[in-house]
């Protein structure tokens, strides 16, 4: 079971990337309000 074992860091980077395939799948018409805080963020 030990190889099944995820560190705090990896089970985070999988939730933001988790969360970003979301927020990817969101209609244009809602991402046009995301697409700047996303821009600034980057």
């Amino acid at each position: 079971m030990k190889r099944f074992t995820v560190n705090p860091m990896a089970t985070l980077e999988y939730d933001w990337w988790w969360g970003k395939r979301v927020n990817d799948n969101i209609p244009i018409s809602s991402q046009e309000n995301t697409r700047p805080i996303e821009e600034h963020l980057q």
